[in-house]
C-alpha cells in the first residue's frame, strides 16, 4: 500500500520543520467496510472522535475558533444551554457515561488539556480538569485496559499515554516526526498504528516505553540517502 504511493522509508535525520511549502499531506482512515484507506487532499479528514455528540437527551457542541478560542456547550431538549468548558475543542469521548473532553489548538498553541464530566446525561455536572497536556491532541486512540479508559494521544511533537482515572500521563516517544505534523491515525494491530503525516506516513509500534519503534515513509525526493 505504501509503496504504491511512491513513498520510501527514510531515516529521520535532522529536522524537517524547515522544508519548503507544498507538503503532500496524507490522511489515513477506515471506510464503511472497515478497510484502511490512504488519501491525499482534497479529502476532508474526519476524526474517529468528533467535537459534537449526544448523550441521552443532552447534545454537546464543541467549537474551535483558533486564536479567538472556542467552547463546549451542552443543550437539553428544552433548548436550555450552558457552557461546559472554555477552549478549542478537539475530541469528545463517551466512556460508559463519562465524557472526556480534549482541548487544544494547532494555531497559537495554548490551553491543551483533558477534562471530564462524570455524567454526561445531565446538565448539573461541572467539568473537572484531568490534566494539562504538553502538546496538541491532533488525534487520539482509545483503548481499554483492566476496565479503565486509556488513550494514546498523537501530538505534533510527541506521543503520550494517558489514564484519566488516575490522572497519570507519560511520554511514550518525544519528537517522533521531526517536524512532520500528524494528520490522522488508524490502529492496525494491538500495538501498531498507521499515522498520516504532512508529506509522509509513519508506522508506529508502541510496545512499551523502551521498545517503541517509528518508521517514516516520505516521497522519494525527500528521503535521506
Amino acid at each position: 500500500m505504501i509503496q504504491s504511493l511512491s513513498l520510501v522509508e527514510t531515516e529521520i535525520e535532522g529536522d524537517y520543520k524547515n522544508w519548503e511549502a507544498g507538503f503532500r499531506s496524507f490522511y489515513i482512515y477506515k471506510d464503511e467496510n472497515n478497510r484502511i484507506e490512504i488519501k491525499e487532499p482534497p479529502l476532508k479528514h474526519k476524526s474517529k472522535f468528533s467535537p459534537h455528540m449526544s448523550c441521552d437527551e443532552i447534545h454537546y457542541n464543541g467549537t474551535d475558533n483558533g486564536e479567538w478560542g472556542g467552547e463546549l456547550t451542552a443543550q437539553d431538549k428544552s433548548g436550555k444551554k450552558r457552557v461546559v468548558v472554555k477552549g478549542n475543542i478537539y475530541h469528545l469521548v463517551n466512556w460508559y457515561g463519562t465524557l472526556y473532553i480534549f482541548v487544544g489548538s494547532q494555531h497559537m498553541r495554548s490551553g491543551e488539556a483533558v477534562y471530564s464530566l462524570a455524567a454526561c446525561n445531565t446538565m448539573k455536572e461541572d467539568a473537572e480538569l484531568v490534566t494539562l497536556l504538553p502538546d496538541t491532541p491532533v488525534d487520539i486512540e482509545l483503548e481499554e485496559r483492566q476496565d479503565l479508559a486509556q488513550f494514546f494521544i498523537f501530538g505534533n511533537e510527541m506521543i503520550l499515554h494517558l489514564t484519566p482515572e488516575f490522572g497519570f500521563m507519560e511520554v511514550y516517544i518525544y519528537n517522533p516526526w521531526k517536524g512532520l505534523r500528524p494528520t490522522s491515525t488508524v490502529r492496525v494491530g494491538e500495538t501498531e498504528f498507521l499515522v498520516g503525516l504532512q508529506s509522509g506516513i509513519a508506522i508506529v509500534n508502541l510496545r512499551n516505553q523502551k521498545g517503541n519503534e517509528v518508521k517514516v515513509f516520505v516521497p522519494h525526493d525527500k528521503a535521506t540517502r
